[in-house]
């Protein structure tokens, strides 16, 4: 198992490097930022996706649905922090 992951090719598939330029791929982090997880819409979207959350979870009793919703909520709103100190001058 560990020399599947440790293969070149797994390697360079995975980084984003080698699909696209440093300024590509740092603008588009920064369009995600100023778009998406910044602002009044990461809040309604991670809002929205919490109540799913317990909504589905506890509600209607589909836990795999409410997990989910649960963790796209705690990606919008941990996220927005991360990519927040990393682009700290585009802002």
């Amino acid at each position: 198992m560990i020399e599947f992951l440790a293969a070149p090719g797994i390697v360079d598939t995975l980084n984003p490097l080698t699909h696209f330029s440093m300024a590509d791929y740092t603008g588009w982090w920064a369009f995600l930022y100023r778009t998406f997880l910044h602002g009044i819409w990461a809040r309604i979207f991670a809002a929205a996706f919490l109540v799913s959350a317990l909504w589905y979870g506890i509600y209607r009793r589909l836990f795999l649905v409410g997990i989910i919703c649960f963790i796209l909520s705690f990606i919008i709103t941990y996220l927005g922090g991360v990519v927040k100190m990393m682009f700290w001058w585009a802002t």
